[in-house]
């Protein structure tokens, strides 16, 4: 019988114990990457190990193997046999081998994870300097630091210790890459955009530390893989009063240096009248109805993140400057809808009774627990979590406080915990009609809230998500009331809230349906296509003209037709209303093929079902390369605070914007 291996562990995937070598303490592997190997004498080509070391086992898979080394000394570390010290002495370049394949078969110390392989080898770097100088400015960009972090001298003994071959540059060197890196990301970007047939651009004002600057945004769909991408073009410092003709010629400036001028389908803005003034002056003259708002402008409004544009008059049009067709953020108007608009339902005077009891005193909850620590950690102590606390410029906010509350008092003794509160609070109660309220503001407001959460959004939502997202927040609103009307169910309280924003929508939405770039863009749309459209005479000839006009666009078009199937997935429950609506007969095209098949087949969030559609797959990307909100330039903003903090005031105007710059285009720029 052979007598059984007991000496280091040999994983059996490389070699199969074959029996006691004739020296004693040695024992015999064949292995199983040569297996079919013989001797001149037909006997099968063994290997000798020493049972207190591997390393003739080494050497075989060094010279024989050598891609199947580090896995073997790998696999043998998970041996639970107890490893001893062999007494024959190797070679330095042997210990360094296995030393190495120990550290990789286990976690690494920090020593050993930043201790470069030339500092144990040789004087020769796996990395050169500027790579280094590389890896240093990347960890600059990420981390929005400060230039002159890299002359700190705890950075710099930190670098010496990962790296002590090389050197860390200075501030006035890390300066000069940086601005030579901005300069090749944005040979990139352009290089880029030239390739592109359209993209869109979102831009508005920003003040922080006594300086003032405008951003701009763009935004395009892939053509390849139909998804969307955003990068920064420009945070620019202006100077001066925010004058409109100042505004066109940053624009239009910005625009040219990036080579958007003539592919830029629309410019998304903020109601700000200079805005409003410089693209009615500057801004191209587009075919589409021009809309209408008796809305007032706003000279402050900042609160340009939401989805709906607004088109503008183009009369006395000025030719000093190039700017693109002008929308208005859509979800502004959203904002003024559940706002403003909101409002005249006060007129009814059990609403009012009723809004300002409610709303009084979920009001004085929310001040007490900011103002006070104390009171804070008594709702804490009470309902084991605090209120959500509104801000004064995004109704969203104000609604998700409102939820909050709800849910609160929908759960286990919620509304004795609420009356303990406002006793602690010493704020009045809440009673039933308070909760009632609170209950069915929540419910009417609620398509608003979703609609507005949703097309504030920047990679899954398009151009072509405004008609339909209308449509669904008009039907909710209308069902509502139509429920009530018909005994089921009843608002007590909120249907005069029903009936202003019903009123409101039509006022600042209903000649959206008129303007033939949403049109097209929601058609073109394979999650919409027809079924916003309801089944009136109207709007069946409104439908065949759009597919009249589609028909025209694809006269244009020679891409060969793409007859792939594919699986189409579930689209995004807030347009699910659109789907369980009675199927809408679209109207086919007379002549087109690929556009008869588009329409024949069901609606899908998949976008990319169009790639069986290579025509209206370009017309697409044109149509919805535009968002509807401008919230992309606010988080521009935003990033920008990081930087320009009040310990960076002196930071300068170039090294400002080549940072934002370079740090909200990263990932974007590291695909290229």
């Amino acid at each position: 019988m052979d007598e059984p291996y007991s000496g280091v562990f040999v994983h059996p995937s490389f070699f199969k114990y074959h029996g006691p070598a004739g020296k004693a303490g040695n024992y015999l592997f064949i292995c199983e990457n040569c297996p079919s190997k013989k001797k001149p004498d037909g006997t099968l080509w063994t290997y000798s190990c020493n049972q207190k070391s591997r390393q003739n086992l080494f050497s075989h898979m060094k010279s024989v193997h050598p891609g199947l080394l580090l896995s073997f000394k790998a696999a043998c570390q998970q041996s639970s046999h107890t490893i001893t010290t062999p007494t024959k002495r190797k070679l330095a370049s042997d210990c360094d081998e296995v030393e190495d394949a120990e550290i990789q078969s286990r976690q690494a110390t920090l020593e050993e994870a930043f201790q470069p392989k030339s500092a144990k080898k040789s004087k020769i770097s796996f990395y050169t300097q500027e790579e280094f100088d590389g890896y240093v400015l990347d960890y600059i960009i990420e981390g929005l630091l400060p230039l002159k972090h890299v002359d700190s001298p705890a950075f710099i003994k930190l670098m010496s210790f990962i790296s002590p071959e090389h050197k860390v540059m200075c501030r006035q060197t890390l300066s000069k890459r940086l601005q030579a890196r901005y300069l090749e990301a944005k040979e990139k970007l352009v290089a880029h955009l030239m390739t592109l047939k359209a993209v869109c651009t979102t831009a508005d004002c920003w003040s922080a530390r006594g300086k003032s600057y405008v951003g701009v945004t763009c935004h395009w769909i892939d053509p390849k893989k139909l998804k969307r991408i955003s990068v920064c073009l420009a945070i620019r410092r202006i100077f001066g009063r925010h004058t409109y003709d100042l505004l066109g010629k940053t624009l239009e400036s910005i625009n040219m240096e990036f080579g958007i001028d003539d592919i830029t389908v629309l410019t998304l803005t903020d109601s700000g009248s200079n805005f409003l003034k410089a693209f009615r002056l500057f801004g191209a003259h587009g075919t589409e109805t021009q809309l209408e708002t008796d809305e007032e402008e706003d000279d402050d409004a900042v609160v340009g993140t939401d989805l709906e544009f607004l088109l503008l008059d183009y009369d006395d049009a000025d030719d000093r400057y190039k700017l693109p067709w002008h929308c208005k953020c859509v979800a502004h108007l959203l904002n003024l809808l559940a706002r403003k608009d909101a409002e005249k339902a006060l007129e009814n005077p059990a609403f009012k009774l009723a809004s300002d009891s409610a709303l009084t005193k979920l009001q004085s909850l929310f001040n007490k627990q900011s103002r006070s620590d104390q009171q804070s950690e008594k709702v804490k102590e009470i309902l084991g979590v605090l209120f959500v606390i509104p801000n004064a410029t995004r109704w969203n906010a104000w609604y998700d406080a409102i939820c909050h509350v709800k849910k609160i008092a929908e759960g286990k003794n919620g509304r004795k915990n609420l009356k303990s509160v406002c006793e602690a609070l010493k704020v009045t109660p809440l009673n039933s009609t308070d909760y009632q309220f609170i209950s069915e503001y929540v419910e009417v407001m609620k398509p608003i809230a979703i609609g507005l959460d949703l097309l504030q959004g920047e990679h899954s939502v398009s151009s072509g998500n405004v008609l339909p997202s209308i449509v669904v927040i008009r039907n909710s609103l209308n069902s509502l009331k139509r429920s009530h009307l018909e005994g089921g169910n009843q608002l007590s309280v909120a249907l005069p809230l029903v009936d202003a924003l019903l009123a409101g929508l039509e006022k600042r939405f209903g000649n959206f349906f008129n303007v033939e770039h949403f049109q097209l863009a929601a058609v073109l749309h394979p999650q919409f296509k027809f079924n916003w459209l309801g089944k009136s005479e109207k709007d069946l000839k409104l439908g065949k003209k759009i597919v009249s006009k589609v028909e025209v666009l694809l006269q244009d078009l020679t891409v060969p037709t793409n007859t792939k199937e594919t699986t189409p997935t579930e689209p995004h429950d807030f347009y699910a209303s659109l789907r369980q609506a009675a199927e809408y007969q679209q109207p086919l095209s007379n002549g087109n093929i690929e556009l008869t098949k588009y329409l024949n087949e069901k609606t899908t969030s998949d976008i990319q079902s169009l790639n069986s559609f290579p025509n209206l797959k370009t017309l697409f990307c044109k149509y919805n390369a535009g968002i509807p909100s401008s919230a992309a330039v606010e988080r521009l903003f935003s990033l920008g605070g990081r930087v320009l903090t009040p310990t960076r005031t002196l930071l300068s105007d170039t090294h400002f914007e080549i940072i934002v710059f370079l740090k909200s285009n990263y990932s974007f720029l590291s695909s290229l």
